[in-house]
């Protein structure tokens, strides 16, 4: 149990930290990782719980994240024709940052087999192979597709926080409760974790929507002191 719990921790405290040390593409990563790993735990609890609420606050919380880090990406490339923010944001989805740096580091990674391990040549095209069939299993470009399409209306940022809100309720907050845009991105993002979305909203919690202050002019401090730490 003391395991579990620190699982946890590592995860919730390597998403707050990729906030203030690496927003933009790298806490996107980052909280797309948090995501899966909090939505996986949601659906094997036991629904109604407080192991299935508790994480299912969390899967808010990372997917939050995820929407705002992916909306300060999305600025960048705001003024580039559609089909090269597309590309640009499925690469920061996929890679976790830019395609070219993560091209030089595999490149350096590559040489440097090559030169020191024995069969290093063998082994060098086995990890590239290895690398480049796992990086085109992930379904990047359906999730860049709503990206793309919630950033058009300036609705990106509101569903982080609105994702924000429900994960810090003072009320449990169901799937089905949440906003239409909201629902929207949090179905793309079990899509893109492979988790089935009936499953994940028959273990959410019961509980309706409150919708003061997601639109208010007062912004939203997702760590401000006091707040709870979801029982871990």
């Amino acid at each position: 149990k003391s395991w579990g719990k620190k699982v946890f921790r590592a995860h919730l405290d390597g998403l707050k930290a990729s906030v203030i040390d690496r927003f933009g593409a790298s806490s996107t990563n980052q909280a797309l990782d948090a995501f899966h790993f909090f939505a996986q735990k949601t659906v094997t609890a036991h629904p109604e719980s407080t192991s299935a609420k508790s994480q299912t606050r969390l899967g808010y919380l990372a997917a939050s994240l995820s929407a705002i880090s992916l909306d300060f990406v999305s600025a960048v490339y705001a003024l580039r024709p559609l089909n090269e923010r597309m590309f640009h944001i499925a690469s920061v989805i996929r890679y976790g940052e830019d395609i070219e740096g993560t091209q030089e580091k595999m490149n350096w990674a590559e040489m440097a087999l090559r030169e020191y391990a024995e069969n290093g040549q063998r082994i060098a095209e086995t990890v590239k192979t290895g690398f480049q069939h796992d990086l085109d299993q992930i379904p990047a470009e359906q999730l860049a597709e709503i990206v793309v399409k919630l950033s058009n209306t300036s609705s990106l940022f509101e569903v982080g926080r609105i994702l924000e809100r429900a994960a810090y309720s003072s009320s449990d907050v169901s799937f089905s409760a949440l906003p239409s845009n909201a629902k929207s991105y949090l179905g793309a993002l079990l899509d893109f974790a492979k988790i089935d979305r009936k499953a994940f909203v028959d273990a959410s919690p019961n509980g309706g929507w409150i919708s003061s202050r997601v639109n208010s002019d007062k912004p939203d401090n997702i760590f401000e002191e006091g707040q709870g730490d979801f029982g871990i």
